[in-house]
């Protein structure tokens, strides 16, 4: 599964500047065009202070485009959707972003009139203009322009806004039924699980010439039942397609459905939609997993598998979905989830060779759909048996590392971390407890090892958190003050993910949190990512060919290990955070530079501690064929991946197939918000969420029946941040990016397993949600 998404982590002072013109679409992209370079230049002259500078080419850009930009803002109607679209009025883009800064740097100086006059200036003139965030996402110029006025004066009129610029995506209103509804078979078919071999013959299997070959098609009709293929036409005689269509509630689109509470329409709807039959088989089959039933969905989900196993589309980004995968991830969820229908998928697997790109051209699939086979069910007695068969007569294949941390590959092929000669599964959690109103974008975001807001020498996220029981957003008698590092260490997390640079790391800090919690830290260096560590601007970005900029950034990962290598709470290493993707880099276009440049940095890491592990922080497994031949020095393969609450998929295979290397989830999360259901129905969904990819996880690591190779997690992320949508002192309700989340969208603002309440006692209050008592349990059981 190709996937793209850039998350945020801490970033210092240093880099803030740089950021916040990147967020807001103000780094010149390659080809740009002569207003873009103009762009990039003020913003070049802004990071170095030189605001006169800044100001002059600015106005430039203003004078020689305006009238270029008046004529684009003119030809528009709504606000443009696509990415193309967008980029034909790249002019009126650039010109309502000089004003957006001029507003910026009036504000900066504390003149807030002329700030509200060129933010007013984009809201009456320029409202259509949009920007690129390096994050993944076109914003609304005018938009943020608004919230801007907003912020200095509450209380300025405000003109009208333009159609469709106070969203951040296009979000699936209510345009379709809202009737609440469950969906109701008229033909469920004659079998609850399909045997194929009645029908017809498996050809090829475990092949890229694979085919299924139906011989009695009217019989696997009648087993299969409606909306499952070979039966696509039952649905139509369905008696309630035909009341729905008599009473105009299949009107809309069917994208649209997907989230409304009219279960019944939207089954009937998606069974009958313009799609590829692989693609409407899957979103078929959710709908009925939302009504329960999960046999039919099994059927549906399997169906793809046989008969469209090279199925794909396209995600929000662009890159291949691979739906048979999916599919498969889907069937081993639910029937491990549901162990009552007492069957197990065998043996099903869909490699997409070359399938570790953007490029769909040169990919093939090789195929075995499985079978479904009989399992006992459930005893009482499981709870009592071993979790994992002695290693005391296994022989150990490989051994990376020479110190208490170290790897080990049995001779079964599985692997597991070490940590004083036991094993460590990585429990861990993103923990950056950033104050409500602080945001890199401004430049306000203090460092958290060294807050002190309420000056009483003690940290306050660390030592001063407490629980809101009763969410009255106020710190009452019986809430007692215990910091989030009690409160984690409650939870079960046995680590954290902290980068060295930029900010300033507090040492005595982390040892505290080791010495008294038990928590280990897995220490980060960026190699390159957004530019830090290689000296290089944010554009071009890193260079992973500039032998200079390889210089600086190894010297900035040996200074890292000879600072901390000697720290009882250094778990291991970690290169990067999905450089892969770009922004601020060039390792997206030169995969094969990035990897052995990581790879010589892991070695340069050995040289001087041999005796902690090395990973790296990829975007999911995009080019994972390309750093299994170039980064043997790298020890462990760690992956952001956002994939929905059904796990990760392949992904453990894949990686052992192409790298034979121990993995682990270096970020997974959902928000806890969903635009089309309560607060407690987003919490629940967020939980479900987690719990689903925590037992992927689970369900990989060694001698479980699984891959083997995973050795855990990091949660991301323990703490709501409210920056993330620009306004910090907002918590912000717009879907950013659309992908496999409870409604349907990424709300990045709500991703803490714990929440910071109305914020007016941040950074001190805390409300543990749904998914942080999951872990709780989870993370704590023996």
């Amino acid at each position: 599964m190709k996937h793209r998404k850039l998350t945020n982590l801490f970033f210092s002072f240093a880099f803030f500047t740089c950021l916040a013109l990147a967020t807001y679409g103000l780094c010149a992209a390659e080809g740009q065009s002569a207003s873009s370079e103009l762009i990039a230049k003020a913003r070049d002259a802004r990071d170095r202070k030189d605001t006169d500078a800044a100001v002059a080419i600015l106005q430039q850009c203003i004078d020689l485009y305006k009238d270029e930009a008046d004529k684009e803002q003119a030809s528009l109607k709504v606000l443009p959707k696509s990415r193309p679209e967008i980029e034909a009025v790249s002019i009126l883009n650039d010109v309502a972003t000089a004003y957006f800064i001029f507003g910026e740097i009036y504000r900066d100086q504390g003149k807030s009139e002329a700030a509200i006059g060129a933010f007013k200036t984009v809201l009456t003139k320029y409202c259509f203009a949009q920007a690129w965030d390096p994050r993944g996402w076109f914003w609304s110029i005018a938009r943020i322009s608004r919230e801007s006025i907003v912020k200095l004066n509450p209380g300025e009129p405000l003109p009208e806004p333009c159609p469709e610029t106070e969203v951040a995506v296009e979000k699936p209103a209510a345009r379709v039924s809202q009737l609440v509804t469950k969906v109701i078979l008229h033909d469920p078919g004659t079998e609850e699980i399909v045997d194929y071999e009645k029908y017809g013959e498996f050809k090829n299997v475990g092949t890229k010439d694979y085919r299924y070959a139906i011989t009695d098609q009217a019989g696997l009709i009648a087993a299969v039942g409606e909306a499952i293929y070979p039966n696509t036409s039952a649905v139509r005689q369905d008696p309630e397609f035909k009341k729905a269509l008599k009473a105009k509630r299949l009107e809309g689109s069917h994208w649209d459905f997907l989230q409304s509470p009219d279960l019944e329409v939207a089954f009937l709807k998606w069974a009958t939609a313009p799609e590829p039959p692989g693609i409407r088989m899957f979103y078929t089959g959710l709908i009925l997993e939302k009504s329960g039933l999960i046999k039919h969905a099994l059927k549906c989900y399997y169906a793809i598998v046989v008969h469209y196993p090279g199925s794909y589309g396209l995600t929000y980004w662009h890159t291949p979905w691979y739906v048979g995968q999916a599919a498969i991830t889907k069937i081993n969820y639910l029937l491990r989830n549901n162990p009552q229908i007492g069957y197990k998928l065998a043996d099903a697997d869909i490699k997409v060779i070359n399938g570790y790109d953007n490029d769909v051209g040169d990919d093939i699939t090789v195929t075995n759909p499985g079978k479904f086979v009989k399992v006992g069910k459930p005893s009482i007695f499981d709870k009592f048996k071993p979790r994992q068969p002695s290693t005391d007569f296994l022989s150990i294949r490989r051994r990376l590392g020479k110190g208490k941390v170290h790897l080990i590959q049995y001779e079964t092929g599985d692997w597991q971390l070490m940590v004083n000669n036991k094993p460590f599964v990585v429990k861990a959690v993103t923990y950056t407890p950033t104050k409500v109103g602080q945001s890199p974008d401004d430049g306000s975001m203090s460092d958290w090892m060294y807050d002190d807001f309420n000056h009483n020498g003690k940290i306050d996220g660390p030592y001063e958190a407490f629980v809101d029981k009763n969410k009255n957003n106020k710190q009452d008698t019986n809430e007692p003050t215990v910091g989030d590092f009690r409160l984690m260490k409650e939870m079960g997390v046995n680590a954290i993910r902290v980068y060295h640079h930029p900010q300033k790391v507090n040492k005595e800090l982390l040892r505290d949190l080791y010495k008294k919690y038990g928590i280990r830290v897995i220490m980060g260096d960026f190699l390159g990512k957004y530019a830090i560590g290689s000296g290089a601007a944010w554009n071009p970005g890193t260079d992973y060919k500039n032998e200079e900029q390889k210089k600086k950034m190894i010297e900035s990962v040996t200074s890292m290990v000879k600072a901390y290598k000697d720290e009882p709470f250094i778990l291991f290493w970690l290169l990067g955070n999905e450089n892969i993707y770009g922004y601020g880099c060039n390792a997206d276009k030169e995969p094969e530079a990035f990897f052995a440049f990581a790879n010589e940095a892991a070695r340069a890491i050995k040289a001087i501690d041999p005796d902690h592990p090395v990973a790296i922080c990829n975007g999911d497994i995009l080019y994972l064929d390309k750093f299994g031949k170039s980064a043997p020095e790298v020890d462990i393969f760690g992956a952001n991946a956002y994939r929905g609450n059904y796990g990760f998929g392949r992904f453990w295979q894949g990686i052992k197939e192409e790298t034979s290397k121990p993995v682990f989830i270096t970020e997974y999360g959902c928000g806890a918000y969903m635009e089309s259901g309560t607060p407690d129905q987003a919490e629940e969904g967020q939980a479900e969420y987690h719990r689903g990819s925590w037992e992927d996880i689970v369900a990989n690591t060694a001698f479980r029946g699984g891959a083997g190779n995973s050795i855990g997690g990091i949660a991301f992320e323990y703490l709501d941040e409210w920056w993330k949508a620009y306004e910090p002192r907002i918590h912000d309700t717009k879907g950013l990016w659309a992908g496999p989340f409870p409604d349907g969208y990424m709300y990045e603002e709500w991703l803490g397993l714990s929440g910071q309440g109305d914020g007016s006692m941040s950074p001190f209050l805390r409300q543990p949600r749904k998914s942080y008592y999951m872990y709780k349990k989870a993370w704590n059981r023996k």
